[in-house]
């Protein structure tokens, strides 16, 4: 019955919280076991398996889930982040790409698309992208600092320790922010 997905999920959730994720992964997989159409079980099981580096069957976890629900927007940009830090970043744009179809002002999309062009060293695009997010969402610390990093990366070291500041302000705790700021 869908109410023991429901549970297993559930548990899956409350495994990760307590930073158990050989059993999330097991809770997970009972998930989909007893409704193999459960996207979000999908997407769940593959972000615990690309941080545990089982990076094949999280890439094939993230594609079931988006071939049940091809509106998850979610499950996109975690592929495409996975896909981007195992350094296929063109694919990673295609699949941001078909995120934007979805909905072209989400903000976590605009970020990783930044994300991946600097990468690339994409960096008008990288740029354009972030500044799109932050036109969204002007208190986002995670669009601040990927533009932080894309002005560093371009010699625009003023702009970029503004961007840095107003990460930390939003974000003390970022550790990106932190690290890249020392740089400047």
């Amino acid at each position: 019955p869908p109410a023991d997905a429901e549970a297993h999920y559930d548990l899956g959730v409350f495994l990760l919280e307590r930073d158990r994720p050989a059993d999330a992964v097991t809770a997970f997989t009972a998930a989909v076991g007893v409704r193999p159409d459960y996207a979000e079980a999908h997407n769940n099981m593959a972000s615990v398996l690309r941080d545990q580096g089982h990076v094949a069957e999280a890439e094939h976890a993230y594609r079931k889930a988006l071939s049940l629900r091809r509106d998850y927007i979610e499950a996109y940009v975690n592929l495409a982040a996975m896909l981007d830090g195992d350094d296929h970043g063109d694919e990673a744009l295609r699949v941001l790409g078909e995120a934007l179809k979805i909905n072209a002002r989400h903000t976590p999309t605009l970020i990783q698309i930044a994300r991946t062009q600097l990468r690339k060293m994409n960096y008008e695009q990288a740029e354009q992208a972030a500044r799109l997010a932050l036109q969204n969402e002007p208190n986002s610390a995670d669009a601040h600092a990927v533009l932080a990093q894309i002005l560093h990366e371009t010699d625009r070291l003023h702009d970029a320790i503004d961007a840095f500041e107003a990460t930390l302000r939003l974000k003390p705790s970022l550790i990106e922010a932190n690290s890249m700021y020392g740089v400047c």
